[in-house]
């Protein structure tokens, strides 16, 4: 049995525009992110990222750093950490309805620890890894390439938190 929805014109307009404001604010969003390659240092374009984020309206993200003052990455590794705080963002954008996000990202010895959260709708890591997580999967198989991991982290509070993890070798310091 599928169920049937009438809207009124004045509705369907409002919603129109809402489709068109969130896709213009992902493009938007994608047109920042390669603007920001990260060419001055991984704390400095996320914090650069962050900003102009942040004066979209679309989203209010708090970065937070700690450790990384002395902390050089590789560029393969800073571009996947990027790119996947990216599409996290992305997603959030697109999918979460949440009007502010987090981005803290720690050097705890050897290891970048980064977690990205959401006070959005959340989502079910099984459902996307089954389904159309194409998104997901690409970023899961980029981190793999560098040792590194990305997981949904359990929260008690609405929304989503991913955890990301990437290790330091020699060359990064």
């Amino acid at each position: 049995m599928t169920d049937t929805i009438i809207i009124t014109p004045a509705e369907l307009n409002l919603l129109e525009k809402s489709l068109q404001s969130v896709a213009g604010s992902v493009n938007s969003l994608q047109q920042i992110a390669y603007a920001l390659m990260p060419f001055t240092g991984l704390d400095t374009t996320l914090q650069k990222f962050c900003n102009a984020i942040n004066k979209t309206k679309a989203l209010q993200i708090a970065y937070t750093a700690v450790n990384l003052n002395t902390t050089t990455v590789t560029y393969q590794k800073a571009l996947v950490i990027y790119n996947t705080v990216g599409e996290l963002v992305v997603n959030i954008l697109k999918h979460s309805g949440a009007k502010n996000a987090n981005l803290h990202i720690e050097r705890k010895g050897p290891m970048l620890h980064i977690t990205v959260g959401d006070d959005g709708d959340g989502f079910d890591e099984a459902v996307i890894i089954g389904t159309a997580g194409n998104g997901y999967k690409k970023m899961k198989a980029d981190l793999q390439a560098v040792n590194g991991s990305i997981k949904k982290l359990p929260t008690w509070q609405k929304g989503s938190l991913v955890g990301i993890q990437v290790p330091l070798s020699e060359q990064d310091r």
